[in-house]
């Protein structure tokens, strides 16, 4: 019997399909992980060039607040000037200009919404562009053309008004508002800081005449007192702390006394809106009864240590460190207010345009004033410290602030003669002798309060938590 065997079939299994699928996914996989691993590159990408944008324009911001706190010192006496390169001055491009309540603009605004309103002025520190030829650099510019940072920065300056919608800076706090833009422009950030001037003064004096020592007048002197010197109503018109001599022609009164006897005035005012009345001609009247002192006679107006002979009993509250009654620093600290005065070796380089704190140093040979000319003014008083020299002045021109002759070594010294006047006050931490100079010493209150209100060489602090950028 045939036996038929019958052969099974053996089909190969068919993977290419699979395989394919799987490469398939694998690449769909892969573009996905790529596809988004780009976006997520290009996302980074535009990230930190966002952010290397915003710190171009951080950096030129800050840049702009720091030169900005570098011109506001630097020009400082021009800050509340109407004459010349004042900021005051509306003839000229730039001067102060008073915010708008809503304005958006800035610096009054920030661009979206109001920042500072009608209390409010500002002044533009730099408009682009910068004009040919070449500025020069401070104080006049913040940048220099070939700086990478002049076409990046704008800096204004925003101060307290006078009254409400003026162009009248206040003498409080100082906004700097610096905004700055990234190289390619796109990119900006606006930041403000607010900095305010500390005064050099420490407190208007309280006379006219100050001596640690003793005051001696022989020549012919007029004195016009502090009214309210020795107390409300009571008039002080020399504080020393040992004798006040007076000798020769030497008389005081009041300010009304003196005004009486001469009509030939003429004015000076300050951006506060006071005036001072000027009169070199004037003296004190010959009448007693007019008078407060005269020669041989000290009337309620002389404080000094002589004994108890005057009318006054011997001054016990004089200070023990005059030079900190005036500078609010210890005389053994000295060095503190001289390296924020400008040092003058040759006093005659003053004139009416001088303000601000002043330094003769010792070994530069006699402080003398210049001849027929005036020293500061009522708005911008000079503060003069005569280190260890002598102070002259010999002509009938004025100063107006505070001489103050220090000397460590009682070797300084004062000449007076040729009918000067002196708006203000004179101060020493060792004797006084007038010798036979004929002059007129007069406490102006105005004169002293401008002064210590002054923003010259003062020098700056920020405030704190004052800060913003946005």
């Amino acid at each position: 019997m045939n036996t038929m065997r019958r052969h099974r079939r053996i089909g190969t299994p068919q993977k290419g399909v699979v395989a394919l699928a799987i490469a398939l996914l694998i690449v769909v996989v892969t573009t996905v992980v790529t596809v988004g691993v780009s976006q997520i590159g290009v996302g980074e990408q535009k990230n930190m060039a966002n952010e290397m944008r915003n710190q171009e324009a951080a950096a030129a911001a800050d840049a702009g607040i720091a030169r900005g706190i570098m011109y506001l010192a630097k020009n400082a006496s021009q800050i509340r000037q109407s004459a010349g390169s004042g900021w005051m001055n509306v003839a000229l491009t730039r001067h102060w200009t008073a915010c708008t309540n809503g304005g958006t603009a800035l610096p009054c605004g920030d661009g979206t919404a109001n920042q500072f309103d009608n209390n409010w002025t500002y002044y533009q520190v730099e408009p682009p562009p910068i004009p040919s030829p070449t500025p020069s650099p401070l104080p006049e510019r913040l940048f220099l053309n070939g700086e990478d940072l002049k076409d990046h920065v704008s800096v204004w300056f925003v101060a307290r008004n006078g009254t409400a919608g003026s162009a009248l800076p206040g003498r409080t706090v100082f906004y700097i508002v610096a905004q700055g833009t990234s190289i390619d422009g796109s990119g900006t950030v606006l930041a403000k800081q607010a900095y305010s001037f500390a005064p050099f003064l420490a407190r208007t004096p309280d006379a006219p005449l100050i001596a640690a020592g003793t005051i001696a007048t022989t020549g012919a002197l007029n004195v016009v007192a502090n009214p309210n010197g020795g107390g409300s109503g009571v008039p002080l018109s020399s504080w020393s702390n040992g004798d006040t001599a007076l000798a020769g022609s030497m008389q005081t009164c009041q300010i009304e006394e003196f005004l009486s006897t001469n009509t030939n005035y003429t004015y000076q005012g300050d951006p506060d809106g006071n005036t001072v009345t000027l009169c070199p001609s004037c003296s004190c009247p010959n009448n007693a009864s007019l008078q407060i002192s005269s020669s041989g006679v000290e009337g309620i107006d002389i404080l000094d240590v002589d004994g108890n002979t005057g009318v006054n009993p011997d001054s016990t509250s004089f200070p023990s460190d005059l030079f900190q009654y005036v500078f609010g620093v210890a005389e053994s600290d000295y060095q503190k207010v001289k390296d924020k005065a400008k040092l003058i070796s040759n006093c005659e380089t003053l004139g009416p345009s001088s303000s601000g704190l002043y330094w003769h140093p010792t070994g530069t040979g006699d402080c003398r004033m210049p001849t027929g000319t005036n020293v500061g003014s009522v708005a911008a008083p000079v503060l003069l410290v005569v280190e260890d020299t002598q102070f002259r002045m010999n002509n009938n021109g004025a100063f107006f602030g505070l001489i103050f002759a220090f000397s460590r070594t009682a070797s300084a010294g004062v000449a007076i003669n040729g009918g000067p006047t002196l708006y203000g006050s004179l101060i020493s931490n060792q004797n006084i002798n007038l010798g036979n100079g004929n002059y007129n010493a007069r406490y102006d209150a105005t004169v002293l309060e401008n002064l210590a209100k002054s923003l010259d060489n003062g020098g700056m602090y920020a405030v704190p938590g004052s800060w913003k950028d946005y």
